[in-house]
This record gives structure tokens, sequence and C-alpha cells, in this order.
């Protein structure tokens, strides 16, 4: 832009005017207060959206997940599937391992699931027919929920509570009746009339030599917050995978597809993860690439995108706000420069200082409140396109849309503070002396 309103200047008016202020037209001035202005308003979009994601992601902190994440791990051991697709991986492997893990020192409690609260990489989705059996009444209807395996301890490792009954504990073992619990999502889409939740009769398939089990519901669970923490409680049934065959029908889609291992230590990562690592590996050699991660990290991912774009337009937003501030104080400089002569004339004539930097100040004003003024109109077109990042927040939230515009206007004026104080110093007669 500046080799091109430079290569615009014809000869004549180059020695029309003062050495100073050769090129320096009205028709360059304007052009130089718009860029300055279209730099502030963008800058001022940026700073809303930052604002914005950001007011998202602190209120997604916020939300309660219903359970625990301090000194919570989550390992996923990656056995071969062609290796163990026909073997019982939860007597051979997971039980065995369980136990080992126990014995580490600072580890409380370790517990199987086939999936851990906030994690999108395996849930399996039950869709079947369900009895409801109130006193002599006798309904059946299509149920919908996600399906878990889990074991007794899982309780004691994530912290959640129960609202009524109780969760799997040793004593339910495989040869009594299978046992499982819901959400208070299930309970509440599936519950009878009654508010028994134990008159629920889910059937599972067996082997074709097995007769069909009866999963008896023993407990309702607080609701948690599954795949997502801006998304609500879906129902579910959890079932005790201590108590699962091979032979169940629901063995296949939970045990054998995808297992983890949550536990609960006193100890921190930096020192239990390299034990865990090393015990994997000794009690199973095709264990050694298992993957392990704190229950915090997984809460981290959960808000993954919300917090890569706030970080993202954290930094263009910074950066946006340097160049617009280093453009506005260019500028400003520029026009002190080429308004030394014209100033030192006013300080001869009796102006103070003080009206220096307030006449400065007036024109970096201008300029501060038209950007101001076209950056919120852009913004509230422009936050549209954040909705889908948003939680917890309106688009055209009051505090954002005043608090950005407000530090934008204070730092601006800082940046012009700077060359309205260097007007201000000029001394008269060298200003007058001045080309």
């Amino acid at each position: 832009m500046p080799s091109l309103l430079g290569s615009s200047v014809t000869v004549e008016q180059a020695l029309r005017q003062d050495g100073a202020q050769a090129g320096t037209g009205r028709h360059q001035h304007r052009l130089q207060r718009i860029l300055v202005v279209a730099e502030l308003s963008l800058t001022l979009t940026m700073l809303v959206s930052c604002g914005l994601l950001l007011r998202t992601v602190f209120a997604l902190r916020q939300v309660p997940l219903g359970f625990r994440t301090d000194h919570v791990f989550v390992i996923r051991p990656n056995l071969p599937g062609y290796k163990y697709a026909k073997l019982d991986a939860n007597s051979t492997v997971y039980k065995p391992l369980l136990a080992r893990l126990k014995g580490l020192p600072g580890v409380q409690s370790a517990a199987i699931t086939t999936m851990v609260p906030l994690e999108r990489g395996h849930a399996v989705t039950l869709q079947m027919g369900i009895t409801n059996t109130d006193g002599k009444k006798s309904s059946s209807q299509v149920l919908v929920a996600t399906l878990r395996a889990a074991g007794p301890e899982l309780q004691q490792v994530l912290g959640f509570n129960m609202a009524r009954g109780r969760y799997f504990n040793p004593q339910d073992t495989p040869d009594l009746q299978l046992v499982g619990v819901v959400n208070r999502a299930f309970a509440k889409a599936y519950e009878p009339s009654s508010g028994d939740v134990s008159q629920l009769a889910l059937g599972m398939s067996g082997g074709p030599r097995e007769k069909p089990r009866q999963i008896k519901i023993i407990g309702v669970v607080d609701d948690l917050h599954q795949m997502g923490i801006a998304e609500p409680s879906m129902p579910e049934i959890d079932i005790n995978a201590a108590q699962m065959r091979p032979t169940d029908g629901f063995y296949q889609p939970t045990m054998q597809a995808h297992v983890e291992i949550a536990l609960r230590s006193s100890r921190e990562a930096r020192s239990l993860i390299p034990d865990l690592n090393r015990a994997m590996r000794e009690f199973n050699a095709d264990l050694a690439s298992s993957d392990i991660r704190t229950m915090d990290q997984i809460v981290e991912d959960a808000m993954g995108s919300q917090i890569l774009a706030a970080r993202l337009l954290e930094s263009l937003g910074a950066l946006a706000l340097l160049v617009a501030l280093a453009g506005l104080y260019s500028l400003l400089t520029y026009l002190v420069t080429l308004r030394t002569r014209e100033l030192g004339v006013r300080l001869a004539l009796g102006a103070q200082r003080e009206d220096i930097v307030a006449l400065v100040l007036r024109g970096a004003g201008t300029l501060l409140v038209t950007g101001t003024a076209i950056g919120v109109g852009i913004s509230l077109l422009a936050v549209r396109l954040l909705h889908s990042f948003l939680f917890g927040v309106t688009q055209y939230d009051p505090l954002t849309l005043i608090s950005a515009p407000l530090l934008l206007l204070v730092v601006g004026a800082l940046a012009a503070w700077l060359p309205a104080r260097r007007a201000a110093g000029l001394e008269p007669m060298e200003a007058l002396r001045t080309e």
C-alpha cells in the first residue's frame, strides 16, 4: 500500500509541497485513517470472539460432572485381537491384571469398565424390548440405552453417588443372578409408574445351549456426563462385568470389544505411570503398548474443540490488537511529524501544552470510536459462526460485548498518549524551523 501511494504522486505535486509533506495529500491521509479504522474494527471482532470462547471454557469447567477426576488413571490395554479372540480375556487377563495393579504402592482401588465417562471412542447402544411388571399390570416397550459393563469397584474409583439401591459388590459372583444398575435418565424414561426400578425385567440371550439370563436392576446411579460436558445424560444400563460369561449375549459387544481399567491412587502421575507401565509389561508382554491417561486429561480432551478455538483466538486476538495499536501509534506519530510546524505556531501564539495533547487525542478518539462502532456491528454478525462452540453463554453476551470494546478503547488511548505527549513536548522555536 505505501508503494502504491508513493507511485501515484506526480512530480508537480511533490515540488509544490514541503519536503516533509511530499506525497501526503488529503486522499492519502483519508486512506491511512480508513486502514487504521479497519484494523481496529477487525481487532474488536477477534476480541469479542475470544471473549465468548473464554467464557465458554469457564462455563464448561463449572459443570458438575457427577464423578471425581482427581488421582484417577485410565488404562487402555491393547491386546492383539487375533490372539485373544477365542479366549475369555476377562478371566485370563483382566481379573489377574486388576489384582496385580491393586498391589502397587498407592493404588487404592481399580475396576474394569468398557467406557469411562467423557470418552467418545467406544459406545454400545442397546435397543431391546422391556417388560414392566407393575402390580397386576404388565406392559412392553422398546428401550434405547447405552450399554456398559463395569467392575464392582468403579464407584470407589470415580466416586459417583447412588440415587437409590446399591452398586455392585464382591458378593455378586458369576453363579448368582446377573445384576445391573441404571442411571436417573434411564429411570425417568422407562421406570414403572410405581417408581420401583427393580420391577424392570431385562433378558440377556445366551449361547445355543445356554438358558437366557435375566438382569436384575438393583440400583439407580446419579447421572454422569457420558459423551460430552455440554451434552445431557442419556439412558444407560451398567452390567456387572465380574459376573459376565463368554456365552452371554452382551459379552461380545462389551468385554470382548473394548475394555479399560480405571484406578484411583494417592500418588501423582509422574511417579505412578512408570510403575503402571512396568507392571503391565512384566505381567504380559502383549500389554507393553497400553495407553495410560489421567481422568483430568480426558476431561480436557472433552473440551478440546472449545479450548483449541479459545487458544487460537487468544493468540490471533493478541496479535491483531498489537498490529492495530501499532498502526494507530504509527499514524498519530506520522501526523504529529507532519504538523510539527503547525503545532509550533500554536505554541508560539499561546496555546497550552494540554491543548496540544487534547488536539492529538481528539484525532485518535475519532479513529477509536469509529473503529469500535464498526467493529461492534461486524462482531454481531461474526459471532453467529461460533454458535456451535458456545456453552453457558449466548452469542450476544452483554458482558463480552461491553468489555471487549472497553478494552480496545483503553489500550488504544494508551497507544495514542505517547504521540500526544511527544507533540506537547515540542519547543516552539525548533518546531518553527522544521521543514
